[in-house]
């Protein structure tokens, strides 16, 4: 990475560790070993959206469940704006 870049990651990860919504993962630490920028997150132990989705294995979900998961993400980018 560039200088450039390593100062802007530093900064998003500055940013990242302040935030505190129950709608985002939280970041608790960063640090740099050789070229790579390593970022200690929040276990999820459920895994993510992504997961979740495939585990479904093509099973379509509930419209309560959509709802649910998105007002869920529009609560966290609301948070982030």
């Amino acid at each position: 990475m560039s200088k450039g870049q390593k100062q802007d990651a530093a900064k998003e990860a500055t940013l990242m560790a302040k935030l505190e919504n129950k709608y985002i993962v939280k970041m608790f630490e960063s640090f740099v070993s050789d070229v790579k920028i390593n970022i200690v997150m929040e276990l999820c132990e459920n895994g993510d959206l992504g997961l979740y989705l495939k585990r479904q294995m093509g099973r379509n979900l509930s419209e309560d469940k959509i709802w649910k998961f998105f007002i869920e993400m529009c609560l966290g980018i609301n948070y982030l704006h």
